[in-house]
């Protein structure tokens, strides 16, 4: 697609990021929407990036409030699964 939504969909991602710290339901649907009349593709890496950022957001807070025992099996389980999502969204 041309340059106009190049800029919609990093407007996109800016809200599906904010929207993932939060909660995935709504940006999910949203983007559900979008897709049938916008861009698939744009509509499927803002659901994995708001999925991402809600993940960080919750290993955050099991890293702040969470003890010892708790904290390394969760970093250790968001850190695999940043690395396997780096291959997923080619370029934002």
């Amino acid at each position: 697609m041309g340059g106009g939504s190049n800029i919609a969909g990093k407007g996109l991602y800016m809200v599906a990021g904010l929207a993932g710290m939060t909660d995935v339901d709504a940006i999910t649907l949203s983007m559900a929407e979008y897709a049938r009349s916008g861009d698939a593709h744009v509509a499927a890496n803002a659901v994995v990036l708001a999925t991402l950022t809600n993940t960080t957001v919750k290993c955050g807070i099991v890293a702040v409030l969470g003890g010892a025992a708790l904290r390394r099996p969760v970093l250790i389980a968001t850190g695999a699964i940043l690395a396997a999502a780096v291959g997923t969204i080619p370029r934002l």
